[in-house]
């Protein structure tokens, strides 16, 4: 991680946007108004004129199950973490973990052998 100059930041943040976008094989407008924001708002972030307050940048990772730095910090294609593109299925699949209730949880970890 290192420390961008505001105009940085705002690159590192739109390039990001736009590859989750892309991963997400959703259209810019669908990604705000699934997340309640203004699309013209979010088309700002997505062209590197403006970046969102903390926790709006926070509610962007959550809907793209990534973490907040996958967002700030700067992707470099040696990322591992980054090699991974889950389909929309699997994407589903994670969500439904995620909101289940914990003796679902302990089941699929059982399977899993986790």
């Amino acid at each position: 991680m290192g420390y961008y100059s505001d105009q940085e930041q705002r690159s590192i943040i739109a390039d990001n946007l736009t590859r989750f976008i892309s991963l997400s094989q959703k259209d810019q407008k669908d990604v705000a108004i699934d997340l309640d924001i203004n699309p013209p708002t979010f088309n700002q972030w997505v062209n590197g004129k403006a970046i969102p307050n903390i926790s709006t940048l926070r509610k962007v990772a959550e809907y793209f199950n990534v973490g907040l730095s996958d967002i700030i910090d700067k992707y470099t294609d040696s990322d591992s973490n980054h090699n991974i593109n889950p389909t929309n299925y699997e994407l589903k699949m994670i969500s439904a973990y995620r909101t289940s209730t914990s003796g679902i949880k302990e089941a699929v970890t059982k399977l899993l052998n986790v």
